[in-house]
């Protein structure tokens, strides 16, 4: 959670310039940005935390598959239709960092553990379907989240 609260609390950062009505957050509030950060990023640090535990993925492939996967989705799927390069290689780098430093960080601890070798097409399946039941889950949190505001 902490990469993922560091990414949330830049974001809040570059976006404070901005008038409420402009600002590409959680919500337009800061402090309840960084309470609905928890709702959103937290279906991603768990699934993505069981999975690398069972499964010999890399930091490598969580940042590529992550950070693919994060194109698609970020502001619901409009950096992907913006047909942006520069903007891709940014939520590349954003949301492939976030996800891939704990397992760069855990690397020593993961390599102890008995995980199971995937083949690259079952990692790269697999990924793509954590990725999107983490989004879903992300959208139920940030709705029950929401209605406790």
């Amino acid at each position: 959670m902490a990469s993922a609260y560091l990414v949330e609390v830049l974001a809040v950062i570059d976006n404070l310039k901005l008038p409420p009505e402009e600002r590409i957050l959680l919500n337009p509030d800061p402090l309840t940005d960084l309470y609905l950060a928890f709702a959103y990023y937290f279906p991603f640090v768990l699934y993505w935390g069981l999975t690398v535990r069972r499964y010999d993925y890399s930091w490598r492939e969580v940042f590529l598959i992550g950070g693919a996967t994060g194109i698609l989705m970020e502001q619901m799927g409009a950096v992907f239709l913006s047909f942006n390069p520069i903007a891709w290689l940014y939520v590349l780098l954003v949301y492939g960092s976030y996800k891939a430093i704990p397992v760069l960080v855990a690397e020593r601890c993961l390599e102890g553990m008995d995980r199971k070798e995937l083949k690259v097409w079952k990692k790269l399946v697999l990924g793509a379907l954590i990725e999107f039941l983490a989004f879903v889950s992300a959208g139920g949190l940030l709705w029950i989240f929401g209605i406790a505001l």
